[in-house]
Order: structure tokens, then sequence, then C-alpha cells
């Protein structure tokens, strides 16, 4: 796995989680829910290709978010990885995952972070059987 396109996407991520955060409590105090999103790209990075936007990556019962995840897409986008966000209600709780994935020499990689009560839906960077373009 390429060491620096994961050490990239984890610092992007990482440096806008509390500000992530932060919106998502906002949005769900306003809406009753967390924001979800969907992939940015409708394909996975490969080997530090482009990626290109979708532009309709908020669920349709989520529209007018957009603007909350701008900044993180912006920087997933230069990255070249995707992101999603993907909300729960489990028995402990609600949160919310945020999920990056990109492809190496034909691997796919993904990391999962998570923001809620619900803590084994955090993973490491690990290899991927799969991809999932929801």
């Amino acid at each position: 796995m390429t060491g620096q396109l994961r050490t990239d996407i984890n610092q992007a991520i990482e440096s806008k989680l509390a500000s992530l955060v932060a919106r998502q409590n906002n949005f769900r105090r306003t809406n009753g829910h967390f924001c979800q999103w969907l992939w940015i790209s409708n394909t996975i990075p490969a080997d530090g290709a482009e990626v290109v936007n979708r532009g309709d990556f908020n669920p349709t019962d989520h529209a007018g978010a957009v603007a909350m995840h701008t900044a993180l897409a912006i920087d997933a986008l230069r990255l070249k990885g995707r992101i999603r966000v993907d909300v729960y209600e489990g028995p402990l709780g609600g949160g919310y995952t945020v999920k990056a994935q990109f492809r190496s020499a034909g691997q796919l990689y993904e990391r999962t972070w998570n923001r809620g009560p619900e803590t084994w839906r955090a993973a490491n960077w690990a290899a991927a059987e799969t991809a999932v373009d929801l």
C-alpha cells in the first residue's frame, strides 16, 4: 500500500474531524439526525489518478447539506482518495462514520473513522475485498 497516500488521507481527514463533529452536531440539532453523504466520486482513485467529483454526494433526504462537507471533500479530491459519511442509530446511540478508499497496484484499501458510541465501527487501513458504490 502506498504509505504516502495513506498518510496524506489520514492527515486531511483528522485535521477536519473537529470541524466536522461541530457541524454534524449542529446539523443533528436542526434536523434531528446526522448528515450522511455518498462517495464523492463514482470511481475509486488508483495509483494517484485524479478523482472526478460526482457533485451530488448527498442522499435525497439530506438535500442542502453539501456545504457542510465541502472542505473535507475538496481535501479528498486533492489527495486522490474518495470519502463518504454513513450515519447510524444503534443500541448504544447515534453516530456516524467517515470512510476513505483508494487503490494502489490494483489493491483496494479503506479506513473508517467513527464518531459515536459504537466504537467497533472504526477500522484502521486494510486491504478490502470489494468496493461498495453507494
